[in-house]
């Protein structure tokens, strides 16, 4: 049996947040299919005296570049940083996410577009230039776009921020979109334009670069970009072991793909009838719920359905039926098998759960039920959304 592989992750474990927490989580799950690796949390391990390590997994940050370059074990940055040095990466596709963030916004009949970041931050220049790039395609362009250090680090760079990001809202032609490189920014601007007298979405429509499940459903709730860091981690993971064994570091980095999570902060398109917006909040977050079976007649169906929607925001399912073809062009049960084939997608993008499973856990019922619906929401069947999601994740 070969010896272990000793692994150290640069990160410091009293400041591991949401993002790290699922990288960390795809490391480990390469490392128990593995059984060789032996991970070490170690925020020290490019400096003299730590290890020794068989390989480092790291963010690459200003102050690391010369640790790492000429580090004498293979390395695998999992951030954005220090893009002019060559090393090996496994990171999210934040090229892929401007894009997909400014078509959102553009289909929702945003009238113009701002991006709101960090100075000299790598993953900020990525997301404003492509979010630009892909405006210019469709004849738009950023009206304004706006950098900052950092914010929240005291209390008087965070009032100036504020105090200066109101009056920069307010002069955006609007109703204005705009995409925001961090989730907790993205909270704090959409609080600020309400305090301020803006209407989100019909002022302002606004996506976060990042999906905190916690802040982005916090009222109003915020359309994000969603990666899955798990398996930036474990494809991170798999590229060290090949470098290890001797192959050689890939030319490009190894890209994981976005999804967009809508959410309310987006949905200029239920602007004229509040009611149906809050219908469509309601199904997007029930819509895989089930009934308690105490209370299920014998042979009724346990999943949620149109009168369940028409009682929860509290008028007849008759009368929110004709509100929400007028609003939609869609009926109840066509808007809650589409929120259903969201949750899907996304299951089927981003686990390896089997088909019966995710049919059964996003409430569409069996495997052929699921079939019909990805038929006719998507044009597309749910082995060819997975088997296009590999694809994608493996760079072809």
């Amino acid at each position: 049996m070969p010896p272990p592989r000793r692994i150290a992750v640069l990160l410091d474990p009293e400041r591991i947040d949401l993002r790290w927490h699922h990288t960390l989580r795809g490391i480990a799950r390469h490392a128990q299919a593995e059984r060789r690796w032996h991970v070490t949390v170690d925020p020290f391990a490019d400096r003299p005296g730590h290890g020794p390590y068989h390989g480092l997994i790291a963010p690459a940050r200003r102050g690391r570049a010369r640790s790492l370059t000429h580090s004498p074990v293979p390395v695998v940055c999992v951030t954005w940083g220090l893009l002019r040095q060559r090393l090996a990466r496994g990171v999210e596709n934040r090229y892929a996410a401007a894009r997909l963030a400014a078509r959102h916004l553009a289909d929702r009949g945003c009238r113009s577009f701002a991006y709101l970041g960090f100075t000299l931050n790598p993953q900020s220049s990525i997301e404003r230039h492509h979010f630009r790039l892909e405006l210019r395609k469709r004849g738009l362009r950023i009206h304004r776009a706006r950098t900052f250090v950092s914010y929240g680090k005291s209390r008087r760079r965070w009032e100036r921020i504020m105090a200066h990001l109101g009056p920069w809202l307010e002069r955006l032609p609007r109703p204005a979109g705009l995409f925001v490189a961090r989730p907790g920014l993205a909270r704090a601007v959409a609080d600020l334009a309400l305090a301020r007298g803006l209407r989100i979405p019909a002022d302002l429509a606004i996506i976060a670069a990042d999906n905190d499940p916690v802040l982005c459903e916090l009222a109003p709730p915020l359309t994000a970009i969603h990666f899955d860091y798990a398996d930036v981690g474990h494809r991170a993971a798999q590229l060290l072991d090949r470098l290890i064994d001797g192959q050689p570091p890939p030319r490009r980095a190894i890209l994981i793909e976005p999804t967009l999570v809508p959410r309310e902060s987006t949905d200029l398109q239920t602007l004229a009838d509040p009611l149906v917006a809050r219908a469509l909040t309601w199904i997007d977050r029930h819509c895989t719920d089930r009934l308690d079976w105490h209370h299920l007649d014998t042979g009724q169906s346990d999943r949620i359905g149109p009168r369940h929607v028409a009682a929860a925001v509290g008028i007849g399912q008759r009368a929110l039926g004709q509100r929400m073809r007028r609003a939609r062009g869609r009926t109840l049960i066509q808007e809650l098998t589409r929120a259903r084939v969201d949750f899907a997608r996304i299951q089927l993008e981003h686990s390896d759960s089997p088909l019966p499973a995710i049919a059964h856990e996003s409430a569409l019922g069996s495997p052929g039920s699921m079939l019909r619906a990805f038929r006719l929401h998507l044009g597309a069947t749910p082995r060819a959304i997975r088997r296009a999601a590999r694809l994608r994740q493996r760079g072809r």
